[in-house]
Protein backbone atom coordinates (compact mmCIF):
# COMPACT_ATOMS: atom_id res chain seq x y z
CA UNK A 1 0.00 0.00 0.00
CA UNK A 2 1.07 3.91 -0.88
CA UNK A 3 0.61 7.01 1.08
CA UNK A 4 -0.54 9.67 -1.58
CA UNK A 5 -0.97 13.46 -0.46
CA UNK A 6 -4.59 15.40 -1.01
CA UNK A 7 -3.98 19.08 -1.77
CA UNK A 8 -7.07 20.98 -1.54
CA UNK A 9 -7.68 24.91 -1.99
CA UNK A 10 -10.76 26.44 -0.52
CA UNK A 11 -11.68 30.17 -1.02
CA UNK A 12 -11.93 31.89 2.71
CA UNK A 13 -14.32 34.42 3.82
CA UNK A 14 -12.88 37.20 6.32
CA UNK A 15 -15.40 39.34 7.64
CA UNK A 16 -13.67 42.77 9.44
CA UNK A 17 -16.30 45.40 11.07
CA UNK A 18 -15.95 49.07 10.30
CA UNK A 19 -17.06 52.08 11.54
CA UNK A 20 -19.26 54.51 9.27
CA UNK A 21 -22.10 57.08 9.17
CA UNK A 22 -23.24 55.15 6.00
CA UNK A 23 -23.76 52.70 3.76
CA UNK A 24 -21.75 55.18 0.86
CA UNK A 25 -19.17 55.76 3.29
CA UNK A 26 -18.62 52.40 4.45
CA UNK A 27 -18.36 51.08 0.65
CA UNK A 28 -15.39 53.97 0.31
CA UNK A 29 -13.24 52.65 3.59
CA UNK A 30 -13.63 49.34 1.74
CA UNK A 31 -12.11 50.27 -1.63
CA UNK A 32 -9.70 52.61 0.32
CA UNK A 33 -8.60 49.60 2.39
CA UNK A 34 -9.89 51.22 5.56
CA UNK A 35 -9.53 48.12 7.61
CA UNK A 36 -7.08 45.53 9.14
CA UNK A 37 -6.10 42.80 11.15
CA UNK A 38 -7.73 44.47 14.13
CA UNK A 39 -11.07 44.38 12.67
CA UNK A 40 -11.66 41.45 12.27
CA UNK A 41 -14.26 39.59 13.57
CA UNK A 42 -14.79 35.87 11.80
CA UNK A 43 -13.10 33.64 9.46
CA UNK A 44 -14.86 31.13 7.29
CA UNK A 45 -15.20 29.58 4.10
CA UNK A 46 -16.06 31.58 1.50
CA UNK A 47 -20.07 31.08 0.13
CA UNK A 48 -20.84 34.58 -1.07
CA UNK A 49 -21.99 35.50 -4.40
CA UNK A 50 -19.51 38.22 -4.38
CA UNK A 51 -16.11 38.84 -2.60
CA UNK A 52 -16.85 42.02 -1.11
CA UNK A 53 -19.95 42.61 0.90
CA UNK A 54 -21.20 45.40 2.96
CA UNK A 55 -24.27 45.47 4.99
CA UNK A 56 -25.36 47.22 8.58
CA UNK A 57 -24.43 45.44 11.64
CA UNK A 58 -27.27 44.85 14.20
CA UNK A 59 -25.04 45.53 16.84
CA UNK A 60 -21.25 45.69 18.30
CA UNK A 61 -19.71 42.44 17.02
CA UNK A 62 -16.46 41.89 19.07
CA UNK A 63 -13.19 41.35 16.95
CA UNK A 64 -11.13 38.17 16.92
CA UNK A 65 -8.63 37.99 19.13
CA UNK A 66 -4.76 37.18 18.22
CA UNK A 67 -5.31 33.05 19.69
CA UNK A 68 -8.17 33.29 17.76
CA UNK A 69 -6.42 34.49 14.22
CA UNK A 70 -3.23 32.54 14.81
CA UNK A 71 -4.42 29.21 13.33
CA UNK A 72 -5.64 32.05 10.24
CA UNK A 73 -1.86 33.36 10.01
CA UNK A 74 -0.76 31.06 7.29
CA UNK A 75 -3.31 33.33 5.03
CA UNK A 76 -1.51 36.59 5.50
CA UNK A 77 -4.07 38.47 7.50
Amino acid sequence: MKTYLVQQSVDVAVCYQIEANSLDEAMDMVDNGKYGRKDIVDVSVLDWDRPWDVAEAEGWVPSMTEDELKPYDVLGL
